[in-house]
């Protein structure tokens, strides 16, 4: 007679508890990597956004200028476009549903794109995810610029003219971009453009980062 071999109950109860108590611990933690992941990613990416604008303006001789829009793709050809446009009413400034590069000199006002006014689309973008928001400081909240130097223009950043900073934070629902989280895993990062318009990336604590993450955008 041929014997049977198998899982007793006992034994698969044990199986089950412990694939419990590996998920539980093992979900939490791969989210916190995902977060990390894009949060670096996007960090990066709005590195190479800034860097990107004041190599144009040293290469152009020209003003350049990031601004936030809520809608970049219909700024294209000889239409005038408005930045700095609030996602939703009472929402905070939030660069994550797009900017514009271009040249603005000429340009008064150089939160605003306009072709009639000589100002040239150099680039459209957005964040890879709705799950990141970029805030800035000051007037940096809606618009900053690069002299054909390559220095930040005083006129679009703070109020000592000194630096331009941008938090950037993930949010817990892409739905809820006052929801930002910023935990010892997932720490937040600022993106601060100095004088000569050099970026740099500093790392925030476990502080809680939302609204316009005030106390880090003032330091």
């Amino acid at each position: 007679m041929n014997k049977r071999s198998g899982f007793t109950l006992v034994e698969l109860l044990i199986t089950l508890v412990v694939a419990a108590v590996l998920l539980a611990w093992g979900v939490p933690s791969f989210n916190r990597f995902l977060e990390r992941t894009t949060l670096t990613s996007e960090t990066n990416t709005w590195v190479g956004v800034i860097n990107h604008a004041r190599n144009e303006a040293i290469t152009r001789s020209d003003r350049v200028t990031v601004c936030r829009s809520q809608n970049p793709d219909a700024c294209q050809g000889d239409a005038n476009c408005d930045c700095g446009v609030t996602e939703a009413p009472g929402s905070p400034p939030n660069y994550h549903s797009g900017y514009l590069i271009f040249t603005s000199t000429g340009n008064p006002q150089a939160i605003n794109f306009r072709p009639g006014l000589g100002n040239e689309l150099i680039r459209t973008g957005r964040t890879q995810t709705d799950r990141i928001t970029i805030r800035g400081n000051g007037q940096a909240d809606n618009a900053f610029s690069f002299m054909p130097d390559g220095t930040l223009d005083p006129l679009n950043v703070d109020s000592a003219g000194v630096t331009a900073r941008h938090v950037i934070c993930t949010t817990s629902d892409s739905g809820d971009l006052d929801a930002a989280q910023n935990s010892e895993a997932s720490p937040a990062r600022v993106v601060v453009i100095s004088q000569t318009g050099r970026p740099r990336v500093d790392q925030l604590g476990p502080t809680t980062c939302s609204g316009t993450a005030a106390d880090a955008l003032s330091e």
